[in-house]
């Protein structure tokens, strides 16, 4: 998508090594993604001065995003010492963009483990696929709870009754957007298909830059 708006890009990653045994690897990953959802965090307190931030996460880079948003918005996840952040302007909201997100389904409504993501949250679009072999078994990350992933089915939990197949807002919550890839790209987890095939990705790329918005400066933070 071009824009005659200029914006600043910051990427996030972290290096992972696949193991030989999957569910180990997968849940291995899964706990790497949350940590990093500190340094998220850490990256939204530097932007508290701008007017305009983007975040995009892409499978367990959507929970990495989704945790620092928790935290920036005075949560807490089990497990890890977060310090405390101090106060935002509450008139500064953020834009959201998940693609195929590894990340609970449940995990930030109300009770959620984290709930307070959408605290800041302008609008949010959410790109799945109901087709995706990998997510399908998402379940498997905890024989307890089996999850579902919300890159599989969509989030859940905004009122009314949720049919992940309808890609149209969710009833009661106008700023939550959710859109099924399936038809269109198959049986793949493939970031590059959302990309370059998924007709709604273009969508998702004008929300993050803020295409509807009088301001012409942007930032946006990817969490691949």
């Amino acid at each position: 998508t071009q824009t005659d708006r200029p914006y600043r890009l910051l990427m996030l990653s972290w290096p992972s090594q696949r193991e030989k045994k999957p569910l180990r690897d997968v849940r291995s990953n899964a706990e790497s993604a949350e940590c990093e959802s500190l340094y998220v965090a850490w990256m939204l307190q530097r932007l508290r001065n701008e007017s305009q931030v983007s975040l995009l996460g892409f499978s367990f880079g959507a929970r990495a995003v989704t945790g620092g948003l928790h935290l920036d918005a005075g949560g807490f996840i089990p497990g890890y010492a977060v310090p405390p952040m101090p106060n935002r302007d509450s008139s500064l909201n953020y834009r959201l963009g998940l693609v195929a997100p590894a990340i609970d389904r449940h995990w930030i409504e109300r009770n959620g483990r984290h709930h307070l993501a959408l605290t800041h949250v302008d609008s949010m679009i959410n790109l799945y696929n109901s087709r995706d072999p990998i997510l399908r078994r998402f379940r498997f990350l905890d024989r307890l709870s089996q999850p579902i992933a919300a890159g599989f089915a969509g989030f859940a939990g905004f009122g009314g009754v949720f049919d992940p197949r309808v890609t149209s807002p969710l009833a009661g919550q106008s700023r939550i957007r959710q859109y099924d890839c399936g038809s269109v790209i198959g049986t793949t987890h493939s970031e590059k298909s959302y990309y370059g095939e998924c007709p709604y990705f273009r969508t998702l790329i004008q929300h993050l830059l803020w295409k509807d918005s009088a301001e012409n400066t942007c930032n946006a933070a990817i969490v691949p």
